[in-house]
Parts: C-alpha cells; sequence; structure tokens
C-alpha cells in the first residue's frame, strides 16, 4: 500500500480478519487464528491488538473498525492500549452473520504478500 487507509477488524473469539478499501475495492489484510498455545478470548484479543499495532506503526493504516461480538468487543475495548485507542473510529456489534464473513479458506494476503 502507498497511502494510510482505514482497516475493518471482524473478529470472533477464535479468529479474525483485517479489510481495507482500496479505490473502492474492499481486499483483505491479514487473517488472523488464535494462537494454539494461548486459548481464550483475552489471549486473542492481544494478538489482535498486535496485529493492529503492527499496521499503525508501519503507517499501513491511519484508522480502524472494530466489528465482533460483545463480548469480543468488551475485551478488545478493555485491552486497546492508547495508540489504538484514538485510532478507533468506531466500535460495532456483530451479529453472528456478520462474525462468519470471517475467511476460513487460505487466503493470499496481498498487503504482506504471504499466504495464511
Amino acid at each position: 500500500m502507498t497511502h494510510a487507509a482505514v482497516w475493518v477488524l471482524i473478529a470472533s473469539d477464535y479468529d479474525a480478519a483485517i479489510w481495507t478499501t482500496d479505490k473502492g475495492t474492499s481486499r483483505l489484510v491479514r487473517g488472523v487464528r488464535q494462537n494454539e498455545f494461548e486459548t481464550g478470548r483475552d489471549a486473542f484479543a492481544w494478538q489482535l491488538m498486535g496485529e493492529l499495532s503492527q499496521g499503525a506503526q508501519t503507517k499501513l493504516c491511519d484508522g480502524i473498525i472494530v466489528i465482533a461480538d460483545e463480548e469480543m468487543l468488551a475485551e478488545i475495548r478493555r485491552i486497546a492500549i492508547p495508540e489504538i485507542k484514538r485510532m478507533m473510529l468506531a466500535q460495532i456489534t456483530g451479529a453472528p452473520a456478520t462474525i462468519a464473513a470471517v475467511p476460513k479458506e487460505p487466503v493470499m494476503m496481498t498487503c504482506w504478500g504471504t499466504v495464511q
């Protein structure tokens, strides 16, 4: 990416996707699965905070929208670091159908050029 963008984090309790829009086209930035060695909503929220922090530090995003169920959204709010709190444009409680928008199959990560 040559410019900063708004990221949309869609998160469930064990997987998530970070999306962005560029020139009217949405694309997947990164798929995130819960680390197999650390389980639980709080550990996964910290993992997601690391992903968001990486995007902020590398100037790949300048705004964040979070969509998650009530419990995960509360956990993300609780552990959000100040830098990420300042970047949050919206926090949306998502219905299970919305959370199901997280891809389940391996996807080419166009932003970082890796396959998960």
